[in-house]
Order: C-alpha cells, then sequence, then structure tokens
C-alpha cells in the first residue's frame, strides 16, 4: 500500500453494515402493498413480484414518518413511499402516530436497500468517522 493510502485510511473509516427488514414477531405491523406503502416508480426493475413479497414480509417502522409521506430507494431505481403513519392508523392499522417523528434528522444518512436471498429486504448503511 502507499504512504498516501495508508494515511487516508488511517484518518476515514468506512464502515458497511447490513440491516435486514424481515418482521420479527411483535414487532410491529407487516406491510401491505398499497394500504401501508406504494411502488412510485419500477426504474430498471422488471418484474417488481419480489419486492412487493418481501416489503410485505418487512416492518418499514424506522423509515415511516407521522404526517408525510417518505420514499426509499432500491438498486435498479425501484422506488417505495411508504405512507405516514397518521394514514395507516386512519386505515385501521394498529400504530400509534405519536411513535413516529414529524421529520428525520438532516444528518440521517440514507442506506441504499437491495433485494436479498429469499425476498429479503437489505438495508446497506456507509458512515464516515476521522480517527486521530
Amino acid at each position: 500500500m502507499t504512504i498516501l493510502f495508508k494515511k487516508t485510511l488511517s484518518f476515514i473509516t468506512l464502515l458497511l453494515s447490513v440491516t435486514f427488514l424481515n418482521a420479527q414477531e411483535n414487532d410491529g405491523p407487516r406491510e401491505s402493498n398499497n394500504k401501508t406503502y406504494f411502488i412510485s416508480d419500477k426504474g430498471s426493475i422488471s418484474d417488481v413480484q419480489p419486492y412487493i413479497e418481501a416489503l410485505n414480509n418487512a416492518n418499514l417502522k424506522n423509515h415511516r414518518l407521522k404526517n408525510k409521506h417518505y420514499t426509499i430507494v432500491f438498486e435498479g431505481g425501484l422506488k417505495v413511499e411508504v405512507l405516514s403513519a397518521r394514514e395507516i392508523a386512519a386505515a385501521g392499522w394498529n400504530v400509534n402516530p405519536s411513535d413516529y417523528p414529524e421529520q428525520f434528522e438532516l444528518s440521517r444518512n440514507e442506506p441504499v436497500f437491495a433485494l436479498g436471498p429469499d425476498n429479503f429486504i437489505i438495508e446497506y448503511h456507509t458512515s464516515v468517522t476521522k480517527h486521530n
């Protein structure tokens, strides 16, 4: 490795963590196409059914806002509009809108979403930190 590369690595570390969005028992409602989310743009994805199956088995609570839609984007450009907590509560879903934020913090680092094996949603998170 070059000295410049080593110095760069000593100052900046790229962390990659993976989160699976599959819902676990008692962690909230399962999603439902056109009820708790909808696909607003298919991007370059020709078959959205595996995405729908994965989303229907997910809990998108960490990507839902209290009063407005939030868009998540998958590799390949597929865009999903996550309906607000207030909207799904009004439609009869067992959620408490006060448990959701009005907006996400500006420092929020949006993950990259991907469809994983067996139709699981994978979130790839990156963050850059400095080392002294």
